[in-house]
């Protein structure tokens, strides 16, 4: 769906059984609603998990990527995450200790306030006998622990943040849209709109924002 479609959209919903007629929004103010709109939908797809949903979102999921680490200590490596990181899904490790070289290790979260429990816990520590390994996200970074091997990488699969739409001159609010097309499908797109119009109507104390935040949760 084209940028221009879904402000078309937008207006119509805004409008449709208002008491005045013609409610105004212009293109600029839609496009940082919407924008707004579209990362909420995904973090509450990502937040519920329900199949029929998140394949909607597939598009945004970025399987297995390599991160090389960006600072290595004695006892944990940290890994910049990618800079276009939305949310986590899965996570493993790459690590060589003396002659076993790139060995797969199942990586487990924990918390950043229990890193001195894990770590020197005989039965939590990392493990390269184990094949697993701790580590939690912080600062824009896995800072994932070791004991006696070295990390080759770390593998991440991750939700990227959508595609954002904007316009062609972002200081005139009337400008055209850019050309490029939402990437999403046009059933999440829908839901994003009707969450955009929920949003514009509670800032206008429009009771009927009530009805379009209910469409976004339903299919």
């Amino acid at each position: 769906m084209l940028p221009e479609i879904a402000y078309q959209k937008f207006i119509i919903k805004i409008n449709k059984n208002a008491q005045t007629n013609n409610i105004a929004c212009d293109k600029g103010r839609f496009v940082l609603i919407y924008n707004e709109s579209q990362n909420k939908e995904i973090e509450y797809i990502l937040e519920k998990r329900a199949n029929d949903s998140i394949r909607y979102i597939q598009k945004l999921l970025v399987p297995s990527k390599l991160l090389k680490s960006k600072k290595k200590d004695k006892s944990f490596d940290l890994f910049t995450l990618p800079e276009d990181f939305f949310d986590f899904s899965t996570l493993f490790g790459m690590a060589t200790k003396e002659c076993c070289k790139e060995v797969s290790l199942d990586m487990y979260e924990i918390k950043s306030e229990n890193e001195n429990l894990v770590t020197f816990d005989e039965f939590q520590k990392p493990s390269f006998e184990f094949r697993e390994a701790p580590y939690y996200i912080s600062q824009d970074s896995i800072k994932a622990f070791k004991d006696d091997f070295e990390y080759n990488g770390l593998h991440l699969t991750y939700y990227r943040y959508p595609k954002q739409i904007s316009l062609k001159n972002p200081e005139n609010p009337e400008s055209n849209f850019s050309k490029q097309e939402i990437e999403l499908d046009d059933k999440i797109v829908d839901r994003i709109i009707s969450r955009a119009s929920a949003e514009f109507e509670m800032n206008n104390s429009n009771p009927k924002y009530q009805v379009d935040l209910q469409r976004t949760i339903q299919k």
